[in-house]
């Protein structure tokens, strides 16, 4: 699988598939939560390991380099595809989460959701 840092010519595509939801602040994330914000596969590149392995990529950066003790995602997908991430459903809400240490979530989740 080959996955590259994104080129200077295509950053205003990548900006604007999230801009418009992610742009003021208005998650009220706790210290040590973070959100993962759009995931986007092409169509025709579906169904071969990308966006699983690079949600497993930022999973790991978060936990081990940036003391994350909760990651928050927005799910407008099947559910099932960050479960077998192990990202957990919160019932009547499209927020999942996955943390550090299962003592960690509160059941409070960002006001965006």
């Amino acid at each position: 699988m080959y996955l590259k840092e994104a080129e200077a010519h295509e950053l205003d595509a990548i900006y604007a598939m999230g801009f418009d939801t992610w742009h003021d602040g208005m998650f009220s994330l706790k210290d040590d939560c973070f959100g993962l914000g759009s995931v986007a596969t092409y169509q025709s590149l579906r169904g071969k390991g990308y966006a699983s392995h690079l949600v497993n990529l930022v999973k790991a950066e978060l936990f081990v380099n940036h003391n994350c003790k909760i990651l928050f995602l927005h799910s407008d997908i099947a559910h099932q595809f960050y479960s077998r991430l192990d990202f957990v459903s919160i019932e009547g809400a499209d927020c999942m989460y996955i943390s550090s240490n299962s003592s960690e979530f509160d059941g409070s989740i960002p006001t965006y959701f």
